[in-house]
């Protein structure tokens, strides 16, 4: 009710003012003359783009291996070797070991810098050791030593291995042997007469002779990588280190053939300027394979073969099994 009474008295108002309630309208509003009507200013929102930021992972570079030089005294000599290990090495499990034998009148860090098998131990992953001869000679069989001065480096080298798998986490089933030259010699020699504790050998240089009757306790696989025109061992005529001739390629070849009885003719095949020649059916499987390098004098790493890289190949294709045979 006081709403309506509100509206009457208004309307009242209205009538005397202008014309009359209800009747008339109130006058248009006009825009004086000349002048102009107002536009509204459009404003256009700006949207605030917002580019996302690439989450942007910086690989990190994988760390350096720890290396460390020491001792071991073995039939009162102090003999030295450099062990190279992945710097997460405690955080590993078993690792592969391939003891490195250096050749002649090359010390054991030059030996680390022309194979460059460092790497090895950050990728894929080793115990990589570099033994050091006595007096820079193996005692690896008819070579080297006037008598009664030679040291037993099969004895040296048993110790250390018994040192390194107590030291690190290393697979018995994947310790191997390699050498350059003369130091490929004596790892024919240990190979054949510490088989029980390596499941293979690799060896490059026409100079890395089989200098000892060997007659392993079991077969063992072994690889040796040699260039066509080694002019210091010639492959056909043997070193000159021997107290006598040094065996050919092909004699000590043969020395292996009979040694891992291995039966039959050997399968041969031709790469480039790579030839090898594998003997495959041997005792407890394993395989005596040798690989020439036509045209070249010492291939470690030389052009055409990367002799790493075969070495590595062939001694992850031969760890020994739980029966103790290799595949």
């Amino acid at each position: 009710m006081r709403n309506r009474g509100r509206v009457a008295i208004g309307c009242l108002v209205a009538t005397l003012l202008l014309v009359g309630c209800g009747r008339g309208s109130a006058p248009a509003a006009t825009t004086p003359s000349g002048a102009s009507t107002p536009t509204p200013s459009a404003v256009t929102p700006t949207a605030t783009v917002v580019t996302p930021t690439p989450n942007v992972v910086t690989p990190t570079a994988p760390a350096t291996p720890e290396r460390t030089t020491a001792h071991i005294d073995v039939n009162g000599r102090a003999r030295s070797y450099v062990v190279v290990v992945p710097s997460d090495v405690s955080t590993r499990g078993a690792l592969p070991l391939l003891l490195m034998l250096h050749g002649p009148n090359v010390t054991t860090a030059e030996a680390e810098s022309i194979g460059g098998a460092d790497e090895l131990a950050r990728d894929p992953g080793a115990v990589l050791v570099w033994a050091e001869a006595y007096r820079d000679r193996w005692n690896a069989g008819t070579c080297c030593f006037l008598p009664n001065t030679a040291p037993s480096d099969v004895a040296f080298i048993r110790a250390l291995i018994g040192r390194l798998e107590a030291a690190y986490p290393i697979d018995p089933a994947r310790v191997f042997i390699g050498g350059d030259g003369t130091g490929g010699a004596m790892a024919y020699r240990a190979a054949c007469e510490l088989a029980d504790l390596f499941a293979a050998a690799a060896v490059v240089g026409a100079d890395a002779e089989l200098l000892v009757d060997c007659s392993p306790a079991r077969p063992i696989p072994v690889l040796q990588i040699y260039g066509s025109d080694d002019k210091v061992s010639p492959p056909d005529e043997g070193g000159n280190a021997c107290d006598g001739p040094c065996p050919s390629v092909a004699q000590t070849m043969e020395r292996w053939r009979q040694a891992d009885a291995c039966t039959g003719e050997p399968t041969t095949t031709t790469e480039g300027i790579v030839v090898t020649t594998t003997f495959s059916t041997c005792g407890a499987g394993v395989e005596v394979q040798f690989v020439k390098a036509n045209g070249l004098d010492d291939t470690w790493l030389g052009p055409g073969i990367d002799d790493l890289a075969v070495i590595w190949a062939f001694l992850m294709n031969h760890a020994r099994t739980a029966s103790g045979s290799t595949g």
